[in-house]
């Protein structure tokens, strides 16, 4: 443990916490640089190189559909406001959220977490606070097992 943060001083690492984590190989050097616990594609890379022999989970990915990636909710006067969002699995495999992350802690997203099977669709639950009159632009990013993953929504809308 650096508690003297003298490794930071010497490497200068960025403040972006996705960043700040990285895998040692025996030899002390860099093999992989990101977070895995706030990127799944991450994670998957990190298990890869402990474990080569280990099935990679996104190889059983399937296809999804969504109605928009945009939410609108326009001008509005009310502290909260809340919208349902459905993702229809349209592949061959369990369509499995690995999570959902908003991008600050005004927006606020529920979802099953059971897999999905194929043709069944999932109900995604965003409510966005606001903490400030004026235009919001918030992004979700939803991580799943597709190839595209992490679907991004953007919410946007005025307080008044």
């Amino acid at each position: 443990m650096d508690t003297e943060d003298s490794l930071n001083k010497i490497n200068h690492f960025p403040s972006d916490i996705n960043f700040q984590t990285f895998l040692l190989d025996r030899s002390n050097k860099v093999v992989a640089i990101g977070n895995p616990v706030h990127n799944p594609k991450i994670k998957e890379l990190y298990i890869k190189i402990l474990d080569p022999n280990r099935k990679n989970t996104l190889e059983n990915s399937t296809e999804i559909t969504v109605s928009s990636t945009t939410i609108d909710f326009g001008k509005f006067e009310e502290k909260q406001r809340d919208t349902v969002l459905y993702i229809k699995n349209i592949g061959k495999e369990k369509l499995i959220i690995l999570d959902a992350v908003a991008s600050c802690g005004c927006t606020i997203v529920d979802y099953d977490k059971r897999p999905i099977s194929p043709n069944d669709s999932l109900a995604l639950k965003i409510l966005y606070s606001a903490d400030k009159k004026g235009y919001f632009n918030k992004i979700v990013n939803l991580y799943c097992n597709i190839k595209s993953s992490p679907v991004q929504f953007h919410i946007v809308g005025t307080v008044q």
